[in-house]
């Protein structure tokens, strides 16, 4: 996620909007071999997806939901599927401070950067309890992926995958555990992969066929369903 989408470019790709970017099947080939400049972790996943899926078009969003709920105002009917690496979890103090100790491996800074978050998210909770009213130290993204309708084209039948491990301090498994259970108790498709000695988003990298293989087949679901939506359709009176 970056907080001035617009001023990123990933090669190979077509800007479409703030932070949002299209690449059409035939530029796969194109795009591999020329993105030298697009982030690391943003080209492991798309170079990937292209080779799963060389015949497929892909969109990458480096924004907020709601810029995408602003930007889409006519709705497609194609495969749709929601895979959740590594998330999501409420924001607590401890995740917070322990993915500081990874980000930060200056001693000093990192102590530093401890004391600000300790004292911010103290703060706010002194407030909270002043004027009965929660003060969020981020946005509950764990909340908005609740919602079976968190991108526009998706709904309580999308298939969802999480992916999360026993040994993810940043995201405790229970907590991701605990969300998978809830969006089933509510109805919605959902499939869990637990790994046990991958870190946080070091899935792929620790386990790539398992991960890749679920990734699939979440995928083959998704495109089953939109296949049976479709033949319904067709068959139903106007």
């Amino acid at each position: 996620m970056s907080p001035t989408p617009a001023a990123h470019v990933l090669e190979g790709f077509s800007t479409i909007g703030p932070g949002i970017y299209f690449q059409d099947n035939s530029d796969h080939e194109q795009g591999q071999d020329s993105d030298t400049t697009s982030p690391k972790y943003l080209r492991k996943y798309t170079h990937a997806y292209a080779k799963l899926y060389p015949n497929a078009s892909q969109i990458v969003v480096r924004c907020s939901v709601s810029t995408l709920w602003s930007t889409i105002s006519t709705i497609w009917s194609f495969a749709s599927a929601l895979i959740l690496d590594s998330c999501p979890t409420p924001v607590q103090l401890k995740t917070v401070k322990h993915a500081f100790s990874v980000i930060v491996q200056n001693p000093v800074v990192r102590y530093g950067a401890f004391t600000f978050v300790s004292a911010v998210y103290y703060i706010r909770l002194c407030l909270s309890l002043l004027f009965g009213k929660r003060m969020k130290l981020v946005s509950d993204s764990h909340i908005d992926i609740g919602n079976p309708r968190v991108l526009p084209w998706m709904g309580v039948h999308t298939p969802r995958l999480y992916l999360f491990s026993r040994k993810d301090r940043s995201s405790p498994w229970e907590e991701v555990m605990h969300h998978a259970k809830t969006a089933k108790e509510c109805g919605m498709d959902v499939r869990c992969e637990l790994f046990e000695e991958s870190e946080h988003v070091a899935h792929m990298r620790v386990e790539p066929e398992r991960y890749w293989s679920s990734v699939q087949e979440v995928w083959v679901v998704a495109i089953s369903k939109e296949e049976d939506e479709q033949r319904i359709l067709q068959i139903t009176p106007a």
